[in-house]
């Protein structure tokens, strides 16, 4: 179990790292694209997990 002082440290340590990721892969993707493609498929990719969650929403059922 992570100490409440220890999850603090570990948000502020990842965000800036999966940011920096983000904008590492979206830069390296666009100069082998262009931007316009890069943006389509930064979208594209980020509709995915909301389809999925829309999905996973209606197939839930009330058993009470």
């Amino acid at each position: 179990m992570i100490a409440a002082s220890g999850i603090a440290l570990l948000v502020a340590v990842s965000n800036p790292v999966a940011v920096t990721l983000g904008a590492t892969g979206f830069g390296l993707l666009a100069v082998r694209t262009g931007y316009p493609a890069a943006f389509g498929l930064t979208a594209a990719l980020m509709l995915l997990p909301l389809l999925a969650g829309t999905g996973a929403r209606t197939r839930r059922t009330r058993t009470a």
